[in-house]
């Protein structure tokens, strides 16, 4: 019977994942029913699909001497124009797909691909490109299996073979639309932009790929350009939620805070019910002074185990604005009680030792943190305002110094502020005001240094010595 084996297959992968989440913890447990959530996507999809077959046998049934218009015409009638143009290359190009064997075969893969069994679809496909080596299509869905599977040289061998052989401008634009993947693995964003950006131009309704370029250029901190691109995915999509959180986390670099949480909000009311969501729209309410609202989603996203660092670290920055200290370090001590190792979690904690004005152990939480590229900035700044506290203005200068060689270029205005408020505090006014402009020159959006360069600057342009 038809598509017998592969609902057998797909009723005991539903019955693993049901045995995997009895002894799951949460983490694991999280990834199981996101791959539930997935299958539950294409069975609904399936269901849609055979339900408008079984009205089509019932018309025939009713009708046996009417000549039944065919599946496919059906088919052709709603589906996408660029798919129905390259199903039908594939069957010009190739024997496989003529064949009753070969075009079963070939779905097989297609149902395999659709579940997210990259391992069994490849292996189908390679069965395909073993009787029709020329079937590009099948390639094609072989190239993405490889690429899912992380088998980079495999990828790039068969994407090599189907570049060589393609002149069809839908299947070259498939070709770099695989590449790009390939590039973003390997993180070279500039070249996987590139490549995008001559596949939006040979497909410009395609939603996917304006969605694919916007994360690019939000890789590259190219904010305006990821604000166009996923403001396109949207007027061909308007529902494309992953595409409305690119537009609220570009709007966060460009500094329209309101509009972002606008925008994170809209993409959760379209049925992207993810903690990481309810994380991402607590944080801004945060930098918005929305403290209710931040709690609100904080609690919501603490529930789940792969946002529950994120939760409560946001859960105590609140507890700070509400200049509730103690608070803030009982829950990030509960954290650390589970997560020993969590560096952003011990940061906070040293900042909330801060706000308690216990400088000394402040600066041990510091310390026992080991510096990395991404918490460079928050850790030195942590340990030389403990140290400022302390008034060991010689080893706060010497962690900002450090700090600046390590650091990016969108890091550099926080790094020269605190160097300006280091050299403040130990009395150099003319040095620590040259930092503060440097740094408004670097961004000149920062509020703290405006705010620090005018407290210590007469309207005449005389300084105020403290």
């Amino acid at each position: 019977m038809m598509f017998e084996e592969d609902c057998r297959r797909f009723k005991e992968e539903i019955t693993r994942i049901s045995q995997a989440m009895k002894e799951a913890d949460d983490t694991k447990r999280a990834a199981l029913c996101r791959t539930l959530r997935a299958y539950q996507t294409f069975e609904r999809h399936m269901l849609a699909w055979w339900v408008a077959r079984d009205e089509e046998i019932e018309a025939l049934l009713r009708d046996k001497e009417t000549e039944a218009t065919p599946v496919a015409a059906s088919e052709q009638n709603v589906g996408d124009p660029e798919e129905e143009h390259v199903f039908e290359l594939a069957k010009d190009m190739g024997s496989a797909l003529t064949s009753e064997d070969g075009l079963k075969l070939f779905r097989r893969g297609m149902g395999y691909f659709e579940l997210l069994m990259f391992e069994d679809s490849r292996r189908v496909f390679e069965q395909v490109l073993e009787s029709d080596p020329l079937l590009n299509v099948a390639r094609l869905f072989l190239i993405y299996s490889c690429i899912a599977q992380n088998d980079v040289p495999n990828a790039e061998a068969h994407l090599a073979h189907f570049k060589s052989t393609v002149s069809d401008p839908l299947l070259i634009a498939a070709a770099k639309d695989a590449q790009a993947e390939l590039y973003v693995r390997a993180r070279r964003i500039p070249e996987a932009i590139r490549e995008l950006t001559d596949v939006v131009v040979a497909r410009p309704k395609a939603c996917d790929t304006w969605v694919n370029l916007a994360v690019c250029h939000a890789h590259a901190k190219q904010w305006g350009e990821a604000l166009h691109c996923a403001r396109n995915a949207v007027s061909i999509d308007e529902a494309d939620g992953l595409a409305w959180r690119i537009i609220g986390n570009s709007c966060v670099g460009l500094g329209r805070l309101n509009d972002a949480r606008n925008a994170l909000i809209h993409a959760r009311s379209l049925g992207r019910k993810e903690p990481q969501l309810d994380i991402e729209i607590g944080f801004l309410s945060l930098r918005l002074r929305r403290l209710q609202e931040a709690q609100a989603h904080f609690s919501k996203a603490r529930h789940f185990a792969p946002t529950w660092p994120d939760a409560m670290i946001g859960l105590s920055k609140i507890d700070l604005l509400r200049n509730q200290p103690d608070a803030a370090c009982a829950r990030l001590k509960a954290l650390l009680t589970v997560q020993r190792d969590h560096a952003q979690a011990t940061l906070h904690l040293g900042f909330a030792y801060m706000a308690k004005k216990d400088w000394s152990q402040a600066l041990r939480v510091f310390q026992s943190v080991r510096p990395d590229a991404e918490i460079n900035v928050l850790h030195a700044t942590g340990m030389a305002r403990a140290f400022t506290e302390k008034g060991d203005f010689a080893a706060a200068l010497k962690q900002l110094s450090h700090a600046l060689l390590r650091a990016a270029a969108n890091e550099r205005a926080d790094l020269m502020y605190e160097l300006g408020r280091v050299h403040l505090k130990r009395g150099d006014t003319q040095q620590g005001l040259r930092n503060l402009r440097v740094a408004l020159s670097l961004r000149p959006s920062l509020r703290a240094a405006h705010a620090l360069l005018k407290a210590h600057t007469l309207p005449s342009g005389h300084m105020i010595t403290p």
